[in-house]
């Protein structure tokens, strides 16, 4: 894209909520790699080029389908990125980790529902870390913005209208996804200034380092100012307010290549 851009334009890739690891499910399985793979082949992407060469090129033989996924494609894009996303998306920790308890006021998840929710948080915070600021050139070009908020898109407000779990909420105070969820997110910078996402990328974008890395100390659903209250109303087919459940009952046999297929016999565990 930047090459087809006059001289002089400045191209800056935002991606919001788009930072998906490449992380086992809770049964210990690689679901959403597996997809990825599969798609891939449907897509026709890496084998028809249409993915980032350098990271192509770079590929191990039938590793190819890494170049569509963020931890391992990101560090190639030679376009500067401020990447905007939460270590506990809303989407990601139902579709890859398959969560089976989001905390909220009333609802305590188990030990070991908890463990789970923390490794993915401890894996997502390492890999962004390494793919956007893992050396010096990424650091000069690249941000992060990574609240610990239970929240998907953050930038955009077109999908505030969503009622099963957070999204398009936290850019503003005074937009309709943030006051519909109660957010008013907010995350601590290295010298102690508080940014709001839009503060943060503007900051950023003006050339504010700190606002280059700006990841929350906060651990586990704990920033008080995007805590989630779990009031998203029942749905039918989908969890009760408070969770966030692919399959939330344990997989039947028979089994499958890659463990036991699901209830509704689409996916393996």
């Amino acid at each position: 894209l930047a090459s087809l851009l006059p001289l002089g334009v400045r191209l800056t890739g935002f991606p919001d909520g788009g930072f998906f690891i490449d992380a086992k499910n809770r049964y210990g399985g690689y679901a959403y790699q597996r997809w990825f793979k599969s798609m891939d082949v449907q897509w026709n992407t890496t084998a028809g080029g249409g993915t980032n060469k350098a990271c192509l090129a770079a590929a191990a033989v039938g590793e190819q389908w890494k170049c569509l996924m963020a931890p391992y494609l990101a560090p190639y894009i030679q376009t500067p990125l401020y990447v905007m996303n939460s270590p506990f998306d809303s989407f990601a920790t139902s579709a890859i980790l398959w969560a089976q308890c989001i905390p909220a006021p009333g609802i305590s998840c188990r030990s070991e529902q908890t463990k789970l929710l923390k490794d993915f948080h401890a894996q997502f915070k390492a890999d962004i870390q390494e793919a956007i600021l893992g050396d010096e050139e990424r650091v000069a070009r690249n941000g992060i913005y990574a609240p610990c908020c239970y929240v998907h898109e953050q930038n955009v407000n077109y999908c505030s209208y969503d009622n099963f779990s957070p999204n398009c909420a936290g850019w503003s105070a005074q937009e309709s996804g943030s006051m519909k969820w109660g957010y008013r997110t907010s995350v601590q910078g290295s010298d102690g200034r508080s940014f709001t996402p839009q503060q943060a990328f503007g900051a950023w974008y003006k050339g504010d380092v700190v606002a280059g890395n700006v990841t929350d100390t906060y651990e586990f659903f704990d920033n008080p100012t995007c805590a989630y209250r779990g009031k998203a109303p029942v749905i039918p087919g989908y969890p009760v307010a408070g969770t966030a459940v692919s399959d939330s009952l344990p997989c039947p046999t028979p089994v499958c290549a890659n463990g036991h297929l699901s209830r509704n016999k689409k996916y393996c565990c």
